[in-house]
């Protein structure tokens, strides 16, 4: 299946989940997750895609203010994808914080 065709069910990710998860985009503690995240759904479209997540921006303004060279499906299609790599990125997170992922030999310590 494309990906602009992909939406939050093809990933496991129920409406209340993708709106949990395009708020905590927001924050700044996540901003380097968003954007890994973003850079593995589409690097062309990475930078439009924090932005977009970050400020809430559309595909239309931001189609506006730079020209994207995609459509509204296939940027959303990858922001959507970016939403499911940002939550897999939190619960690897989360797995590491709680010790259930063990930490590797000559790992910096936070």
């Amino acid at each position: 299946m494309k990906t602009r065709h992909m939406g939050y069910v093809h990933y496991g990710i129920s409406t209340e989940r993708s709106e949990e998860l395009q708020k905590l985009a927001k924050l700044k503690e996540n901003r380097e997750l968003v954007q890994i995240a973003a850079e593995q759904s589409r690097s062309e479209l990475a930078k439009y895609i924090v932005e977009s997540l970050v400020e809430g921006i559309s595909y239309e303004r931001l189609y506006r203010k730079y020209w994207l060279p995609y459509t509204a499906d296939d940027f959303y299609g990858y922001k959507r994808r970016a939403i499911f790599i940002f939550d897999m990125l939190l619960k690897l997170q989360k797995l590491y914080e709680t010790g259930k992922i063990p930490k590797q030999k000559g790992e910096p310590t936070r």
